[in-house]
């Protein structure tokens, strides 16, 4: 299966599970998704564990050593990119009004699946990479 292959499979996946569910801390949230769509990339992630709540979801977090999600995305490996060369499957953060942080996947067409506090669930949002901050690649590295 070729790199661009292997992104839309992935991609597709991730985005078929989770496009109809609300929003629940635990269940449906940035992390969940992050972690799941990691898998399908082939990453070992941490287990996103059992929190219900925004409290619970920082405490899970400091358990990590991180306060972040994108703090957490870094400290697993995944490799820094400018926003404007990520592709489909790409991690993507942004500001968000909760303290742990926004995180999103691009799903291509100029579109990002992140959740946005006017929707229940995840939204497929036109990409404004000016409010991109940061992006990594979920492509596993060969690092030889």
């Amino acid at each position: 299966m070729t790199p661009i292959e292997k992104r839309y499979q992935a991609t597709s996946l991730t985005v078929q599970k989770y496009r109809a569910r609300k929003f629940a801390w635990g269940a449906c949230d940035c992390g969940k998704i992050a972690a799941f769509h990691a898998r399908k990339f082939g990453w070992k992630v941490p287990k996103t564990g059992t929190y219900k709540s925004a409290i619970g979801a920082r405490k899970y977090l400091k358990s990590l050593g991180v306060e972040t999600l994108p703090e957490l995305l870094d400290k697993i490996g995944f490799a820094r990119i400018a926003p404007a060369s990520s592709m489909m499957g790409d991690f993507v953060s942004f500001e968000s009004d909760d303290p742990i942080g926004g995180v999103g996947i691009v799903i291509g067409g100029g579109k990002i699946m992140a959740f946005h506090e006017d929707h229940p669930g995840p939204v497929m949002i036109d990409a404004d990479w000016s409010k991109v901050d940061r992006a990594w690649s979920v492509m596993v590295r060969d690092d030889g």
